[in-house]
């Protein structure tokens, strides 16, 4: 199975919604890259072994204390989410039964536990229990759809009723917040719905990233790489499922990789506008600290941008960054840009 990335239109296949996949021979494609393939296999075998921990609601965006343990039980909740999708690619890669019975349990057990609200940032890394629903659908039985569908169609619907603030409208949020509308309408067969959240991301684009440097609303607000491309990665993932914003995205990614050439990474955050930074510094995050922007955290962006943009040379230090990189959050976006690649 592989990505479409916005090549072909949204349609509805029989028994299942979604339009994300289609059939290819994913065991095959990781014979050529065995530490990627081992890599996957070992974090399935991993995920088996965690039983599902969702929460009735997650509780992450604007905390500002590191042991609130609604945050705490939020965070580790959300691994449920990369465990889904890493277990959804195993089955299709190993063809082994039980990585598909765990991945349908944690989408089971999150449709019974889990309210939406519709708040962008909370839900955001729920979008490996998307793809993982994509992948593994069509396997499914009538109920176990039906139930996930409406899972998913709650949470489309809490997000479609979201209210933004005067900053949040132009930020992040709102890309993020699109992008989980655009998955989510993908993965039910959501036509209208698709079609719509991709006319506002048109709209959002003009906003968020000027199109001529590539700086991002996000970065003149926290003066922070970090949250530009925190903004950047739910743009990639847009672009990738659809055929907006191609352009401004790029530039966005190429505006990053000016700045770590030129050695223009430090004192990140030190002139934010946003309380929240100077609040989460003192409290411990380290993250929000005054400090240097680590190479390292783009490395989903650039595993995304080789899927999107297979042709451009990225510096090679970036993707044997990206490439080594063990985080399992990465995992998902390393065996797309493998398959994209292999299209080709």
């Amino acid at each position: 199975m592989t990505i479409l990335s916005g090549l072909v239109s949204v349609s509805v296949h029989a028994g299942c919604g979604s339009s994300l996949w289609q059939e290819v021979d994913l065991s095959s494609v990781l014979e050529k890259q065995a530490t990627l393939k081992e890599e996957l296999l070992v974090q399935a075998e991993q995920a088996l072994k965690r039983q599902p921990s969702p929460v009735s609601s997650l509780r992450s965006a604007g905390v500002e204390d590191k042991n609130d343990p609604y945050f705490i039980a939020s965070r580790a909740a959300l691994q449920d989410s990369d465990s889904a999708v890493i277990l959804a690619l195993s089955y299709v890669a190993f063809n082994r039964k039980e990585f598909h019975e765990m991945a349908k349990f944690i989408l089971l057990k999150w449709s019974e536990v889990n309210i939406p609200t519709g708040n962008p940032i909370d839900e955001t890394r729920l979008d490996g229990l998307v793809w993982a629903f994509a992948i593994i659908c069509e396997e499914l039985n009538a109920d176990e759809v039906d139930k996930i569908s409406e899972y998913f169609e709650a949470m489309y619907q809490a997000k479609k009723k979201w209210k933004f603030g005067p900053k949040t409208a132009l930020n992040n949020h709102k890309t993020h917040q699109l992008k989980m509308q655009m998955l989510i309408a993908r993965a039910l067969g959501n036509v209208d719905g698709f079609r719509s959240a991709s006319e506002s991301a048109a709209e959002h684009v003009q906003i968020n990233i000027d199109a001529s440097t590539g700086e991002s609303i996000d970065y003149i607000q926290r003066d922070a790489l970090y949250y530009h491309v925190y903004d950047l990665e739910a743009w990639l993932d847009i672009a990738l499922i659809s055929e907006c914003c191609d352009q401004q995205v790029k530039s966005a990614y190429w505006y990053v990789v000016d700045k770590l050439q030129r050695h223009e990474t430090g004192d990140e955050f030190k002139n934010s506008t946003a309380a929240i930074d100077e609040n989460r510094a003192a409290a411990g995050f380290h993250y929000a600290k005054v400090q240097k922007f680590e190479i390292k955290r783009m490395a989903r962006s650039t595993l995304a941008y080789i899927a999107l943009e297979r042709d451009v040379t990225i510096p090679q230090e970036m993707v044997r960054i990206a490439r080594e990189n063990l985080d399992r959050r990465l995992l998902f976006h390393k065996v797309r840009a493998l398959l994209e690649e292999d299209l080709s």
